[in-house]
């Protein structure tokens, strides 16, 4: 269920503040991820198979996919619509660690991950991340708000959703 959505709104590239909305952007992402990482048990991604190389490279859906896999040995494979594969992985130090070294890598864009979830301890996800950081939903309790709005979040780039999204779990286990 999701009752919060992030503005990654942005003005046009040749208007004179766009490379400054975009670094908001970016750190409004950050520091939402980092709060969400904490309140997590589990992390699933989604990535094309054809997507994972031995190379990891920014822009396709299988970056960090076979680090992830190494961190987490007991990691779960599913299947999701659209042929993407599901990868569900503990939020260990390492899952953690790997995820926050690729948060400041220099790309452009906002998440190096394709798609992700973060879940918590009934595998319900509370935290999603589409599209590279693009679209990201969340569920937020009040004193979440406070947290995420006293770390330098502008309480602007948290839109409240008029009614709450469910999710709907379509995992198949491969």
């Amino acid at each position: 269920m999701y009752n919060f959505k992030l503005d990654t709104s942005n003005l046009e590239k040749l208007e004179k503040d766009h490379g400054f909305r975009q670094q908001s952007i970016k750190r409004a992402w950050i520091a939402i991820t980092t709060f969400f990482l904490e309140k997590g048990t589990n992390a699933r991604f989604k990535y094309w198979p054809d997507d994972v190389t031995d190379v990891n490279t920014t822009g396709y859906s299988g970056y960090g996919i076979k680090e992830l896999i190494i961190l987490d040995p007991d990691h779960i494979k599913g299947k999701a619509e659209d042929n993407l594969i599901l990868l569900t992985v503990v939020l260990n130090d390492g899952i953690k660690d790997f995820i926050y070294k690729s948060m400041q890598e220099d790309h452009i864009m906002n998440s190096t991950f394709f798609h992700f979830d973060i879940l918590d301890e009934t595998d319900a996800s509370i935290y999603t991340s589409h599209d590279f950081g693009e679209n990201v939903l969340m569920y937020l309790t009040e004193s979440g708000f406070e947290k995420l709005s006293s770390q330098h979040i502008a309480e602007s780039d948290l839109i409240s959703l008029p009614e709450t999204i469910e999710v709907i779990n379509q995992e198949h286990e491969l």
